[in-house]
Formats: structure tokens, C-alpha cells, sequence
């Protein structure tokens, strides 16, 4: 499952990625065509784009840096996918579905993979963590 996490996150990196470069390109088509309004409306999917760009990228750097988060931001960007599915599918019906599908099947197996109990890195041989009983004696502790 280790392996499976890894290849999500640097799908999690690539989509990132592409979400930042759509997040600019937009903003830079609502400030070009509506010169720059103050409407809120013209820089909705400009910030919906850099938050989910955000978003995809702690999935990745947390799984990167093999950070006890981890879990958490690869199920949110695991349900990111699953939630841009079901957009993708209720908006466009009638397109052949063949990208929403992939990004449903990557949600899941986010979500199986990201929710899967971690196995503990097993001790270092000759390891005396097991030996200290709490209320010993620190052994690093100076005896003075």
C-alpha cells in the first residue's frame, strides 16, 4: 500500500500543478475580459482552482516527507477527485465521461490507500526501548 501512496502523491503533485496553471490562466482572462471588476463571481474558479491546487500539494508533500498527516491530506485530495467527479459528471451528462472516470477510479484508491493503517517502522536491532519500564531511571541522566 506504501508504493500505492507513493504514486498517488506525485499524481497529487502533477494535478497541483495543473490546478495552479488553470488558477492563473483564469484569473488572468476574468481580469483581461471584465477589467478587472470587483465582482466576486469573475474570481470564483480562480480561487477555487488555487485552493484545490493547495490542497493537492500538501497531499504530496505530506506523503513526500512521510509526514503523520499524510492520511489526512491524501484523503482530502482523494475526495477532491471523488467531489470533481461528481461535478464533471452532473454538468456534462452527455460528454463521454472517459477523464471523469479516471478521476473517480484515482478518488477511490485514494481514499482505500490514504485510509489504510500505516505499518510501524520496525526498532533497530539492539534497541533498549522496550527494556525501560516507565518510573526507571532515565540511563542518559547524569548519576551526580
Amino acid at each position: 500500500m506504501r508504493d500505492v501512496r507513493r504514486v498517488l502523491s506525485w499524481v497529487f503533485l502533477f494535478t497541483s500543478l495543473l490546478c495552479l496553471v488553470i488558477a492563473i490562466w483564469s484569473s488572468r482572462w476574468a481580469f483581461d475580459r471584465y477589467q478587472a471588476t470587483s465582482s466576486p463571481r469573475f474570481l470564483a474558479v480562480p480561487s477555487i482552482f488555487s485552493v484545490m491546487a493547495v490542497l493537492y500539494a500538501m497531499g504530496w508533500w505530506a506523503e513526500f516527507k512521510k509526514k503523520p498527516s499524510a492520511w489526512l491530506w491524501g484523503i482530502l485530495a482523494s475526495l477532491t477527485n471523488v467531489s470533481l467527479f461528481l461535478t464533471l459528471f452532473v454538468l456534462h451528462s452527455r460528454s463521454g465521461h472517459g477523464q471523469a472516470w479516471i478521476t473517480l477510479a484515482v478518488g477511490v484508491m485514494g481514499i482505500v490507500a490514504f485510509a489504510s493503517p500505516r505499518k510501524k517502522d520496525p526498532k533497530p536491532e539492539g534497541s533498549t526501548q522496550d527494556l525501560i519500564e516507565p518510573g526507571d531511571p532515565d540511563p542518559e541522566a547524569d548519576p551526580s
